[in-house]
């Protein structure tokens, strides 16, 4: 019996679909945005303290936090697009690459800032500048190697 005879023309299933494409192509190409700025929050703040500290006080240990999960989970996705992951690999494979890059990542960028603070001068604003500025060309660099992206819906 086809879709017609049982009266189910099965546009609800393509428009769920559709929506659902839509969320999550919003979310692969937004994320490497919030990663960026996540993470250059983050290493700024960890190069001049102050930076997060006079804003949010006391809460200032929850958004440096927040700052670093999402630069994780921003560079995650990115890696779990990229056109190197092979399109044979499980589902799992592919997140425990992505995983496994987003701590590689953001854990080097932690150790390459905290070694650079030691040879530059006490100005706040230079360690910022130096600190969000590794960020940006860490960034540029990657996506210059990762490539055009693939399209989301081909991913799995």
């Amino acid at each position: 019996m086809d879709q017609h005879a049982k009266g189910d023309t099965g546009i609800s299933e393509q428009r769920d679909k559709s929506q659902s494409a839509g969320a999550c192509s919003l979310c692969f190409n937004n994320a490497p945005y919030v990663a960026a700025f996540s993470c250059g929050a983050f290493n700024a703040n960890l190069m001049s303290p102050l930076i997060l500290n006079r804003p949010f006080g006391t809460k200032s240990s929850l958004v440096q936090n927040c700052c670093f999960t999402l630069a994780h989970v921003g560079v995650g996705l990115c890696i779990y697009k990229s056109v190197h992951q092979r399109k044979d690999l499980e589902t799992y494979k592919k997140v425990l690459i992505s995983a496994t890059g987003s701590v590689l990542f953001n854990y080097g960028t932690l150790l390459l800032l905290a070694n650079v603070k030691h040879y530059l001068p006490r100005s706040q604003i230079l360690r910022c500048l130096t600190g969000a500025g590794v960020v940006a060309y860490m960034f540029w660099l990657g996506k210059e190697y990762l490539g055009e992206p693939t399209d989301v819906n081909q991913v799995d």
